[in-house]
């Protein structure tokens, strides 16, 4: 497929396939990846002068795409990238990836975010849902983000945001985040690292295309997992989806899994957990379509 170039950092017709973790194939109509706020802001009237709306993207990992086009301006933070350590954490731009981060802070001493390995987020995405692992959660370490709310940049205060469980900052842009560490020897920092990767390769499929957990816990004292586990879902296929056999929350591709295939897998398993348990499932994974209404 020809991509075409609208100016010097926006494209027309972009496969998505290798900016999502589940590695499904859709193409955005517009796709950018602006380098600073100033191209940021023209990417966003770009696309208001056309009357399109547009999809910010993170890492793509916890984001299902559509099979068919994708009729929005995609605009990726992959350029966002630039970090600055302080002497008690980082401020770090929502582009940088954490496993790059995470590298980056233990080797000089900084601990704190250990629970993420193994996550390929972006730091901009990990605030916007409050990402969480291992019963921790990146507003356990976020001091204050700056971010651009209807056209106007602002410093806002951890203590200034309403988040939660899988729910952080969306009211606006998010462009950089000062995130709080503790200072910790190099040695005993890699060594949690490897005691959490550990722990997390034994249950979770790491490598397959997944999009990490599917559902979010529900509000009962067991897990999403386990329940869907319990349904006999383990394994179930659809197509190129299955739930995994190492843990029933997350779908994995198999190599050639529809976005149809994945929203068909998710109602099933809503529908054999209520089934089963009278419980609810709560969808943690965000459909392309829902953001964009």
């Amino acid at each position: 497929m020809k991509v075409s170039m609208v100016n010097n950092f926006i494209k027309e017709k972009v496969s998505l396939k290798d900016k999502n973790s589940l590695r499904i194939e859709s193409i955005a109509r517009f796709y950018a990846e602006p380098r600073d706020v100033d191209e940021l802001m023209e990417a966003i009237y770009f696309a208001d002068k056309r009357g399109i709306k547009v999809l910010f993207l993170g890492g793509g990992s916890n984001i299902l795409f559509p099979d068919s086009n994708l009729d929005a301006l995609v605009v990726s933070f992959s350029q966002f990238r630039n970090f600055m350590l302080t002497y008690d954490g980082v401020i770090t731009d929502a582009g940088v990836k954490l496993p790059f981060l995470l590298k980056k802070l233990s080797d000089k001493g900084f601990g704190g975010l250990e629970f993420t390995v193994g996550i390929p987020a972006t730091i901009g995405g990990a605030v916007r849902m409050n990402l969480g692992s291992m019963g921790k959660e990146i507003f356990d370490f976020v001091q204050e983000i700056f971010v651009i709310e209807e056209g106007i940049f602002k410093r806002i205060k951890k203590e200034d945001i309403k988040y939660g469980y899988r729910k952080g900052y969306t009211k606006g842009i998010i462009i950089s985040v000062y995130l709080k560490l503790e200072r910790m020897d190099k040695i005993e920092i890699k060594r949690r690292i490897k005691k959490v990767l550990y722990k997390k390769r034994k249950v979770q499929p790491l490598n397959m295309p997944s999009a990490g957990c599917v559902f979010k816990n529900p509000k009962i004292g067991v897990s999403a997992g386990r329940l869907l586990d319990e349904a006999g879902l383990k394994g179930y296929t659809v197509g190129g989806a299955m739930f995994s056999t190492l843990h029933a929350n997350f779908i994995v591709n198999k190599g050639n899994a529809t976005s149809r295939d994945i929203k068909e897998l998710i109602n099933i398993g809503i529908e054999r957990v209520y089934k089963k348990f009278r419980v609810i499932l709560e969808r943690e994974l965000l459909y392309a379509e829902e953001i964009l209404k």
